[in-house]
């Protein structure tokens, strides 16, 4: 058996950092693929950008889930090699699962 546990990933950057989003959307499809990551958004006010990475969809325990696991580890510790004086990007992992529980789990804003 199992419980559904989702955890996604949203990063958003400012127009003043177009490189930085994108460098961070094309490791994301490299660690994720393009079925478990989103285009980027149309610039907003102030151009913000956005992509999310969406949840692996496997229940906890099982040999996708771990693998998701593994992939979020590697991606966010590469985000947050990216320098931050020269990059306006900030992200977000949440969680939520079948019982209703929810939480941010880490961040860089």
């Amino acid at each position: 058996m199992g419980f559904h546990a989702h955890h996604a990933i949203v990063l958003t950057s400012n127009g003043g950092d177009l490189d930085g989003i994108k460098a961070a959307h094309t490791l994301a499809l490299e660690i994720f693929g393009e079925g478990q990551v989103s285009p980027l958004t149309k610039p907003t006010t102030n151009a913000f950008r956005s992509f999310f990475v969406s949840p692996d969809g496997s229940k906890e325990g099982w040999d996708e889930s771990r693998t998701g696991d593994q992939r979020r580890e590697h991606f966010i510790k590469a985000l947050r090699r990216f320098p931050k004086r020269d990059l306006f990007l900030s992200w977000v992992e949440v969680y939520w699962d079948e019982s209703g529980s929810a939480k941010v789990l880490r961040r860089r804003t």
